[in-house]
């Protein structure tokens, strides 16, 4: 697909196909050059949240994209680490307007990666969020068995610690948040899976 850079748009209008590789552009997940190669099937990726939000069905949408990541990425995009994986699950995930995105969540005595919290003005039905901790590891890390465990475990502990938190069943009471733990080593995502409280 081919389309020019769009120097604004409004935030309903993200999932227009010009607007969204601009979105992926800005953050700079797309360079000019990659726009004739990329692609992105948005009907899916709407598909895919719209389950996630109203049945709590998430494994699909984390499929989905570790598996865009795996695909739409260059092995030079990995320098920058950690912000190449938060840059695309942040584009992928504020695609739909059933969530407020946010970034380093204060909750809980620490900072949550990602908080999905539901946009319960606009769908008051909404019964299900997330908090995603998410974990990098380098390609060059070795023991990479004894390296996933070790941050699996750590995000285990933050996520309860941040779910715990009184704040979001005063915030959003009737909602349940689920914690999710996804570990990255590069490109490749090696670990995902809830924590529930």
């Amino acid at each position: 697909m081919e389309t020019r850079i769009q120097p604004s748009f409004p935030l309903e209008r993200l999932t227009d196909p010009e607007n969204f590789l601009s979105l992926l552009h800005y953050f700079g997940l797309l360079s000019i050059r990659d726009v004739g190669v990329f692609s992105v099937n948005l009907f899916r990726v709407e598909q895919l949240l719209m389950a996630m939000a109203n049945r709590g069905e998430w494994r699909p949408v984390f499929d989905f994209l570790g598996e865009a990541i795996t695909w739409q990425t260059g092995i030079r995009d990995y320098i920058s680490g950690e912000k190449v994986v938060q840059g695309f699950l942040a584009a992928y995930l504020s695609v739909t307007d059933y969530y407020v995105f946010r970034s380093e969540a204060e909750l809980g005595k620490g900072f949550a990666d990602i908080a999905l919290e539901p946009q319960l003005a606009q769908y008051p039905h909404l019964r299900h969020a997330y908090l995603i901790e998410l974990k990098y590891l380098k390609r060059t890390e070795s023991a990479i068995e004894a390296a996933t465990a070790a941050a699996v475990e750590m995000a285990t502990a933050q996520l309860e610690r941040y779910l715990a938190d009184e704040r979001l069943a005063r915030q959003f009471p009737g909602v349940r948040f689920i914690g999710l733990v996804v570990v990255f080593h590069g490109w490749e995502m090696v670990f995902c899976d809830a924590v529930r409280r």
